[in-house]
């Protein structure tokens, strides 16, 4: 139960930095990017954790957070 709270804590700071990312990007449409890229994130990430609920849901919030960052940085630069 415990780690089925952190999970969610982990996907609300991953939809809000998926947020930040799209408002710094500065187009029209940056709300509905970012409501489309929170819903489908909890739409992976929630029904996996609640299937394992073990330390490889947390991998794979990781591995998808971590690859936002790269993008990130990648746009950032260009």
């Amino acid at each position: 139960m415990i780690l089925f709270f952190l999970e969610c804590i982990y996907i609300i700071g991953i939809a809000i930095f998926s947020f930040m990312y799209h408002n710094n990007m500065r187009r029209m449409t940056y709300v509905l990017d970012a409501v489309a890229i929170i819903l489908f994130l909890m739409g992976i990430i929630l029904p996996i954790s609640l299937m394992l609920m073990t330390t490889a849901s947390a991998l794979i919030s990781s591995v998808v957070l971590i690859l936002i960052l790269m993008e990130h940085k990648v746009n950032k630069k260009v």
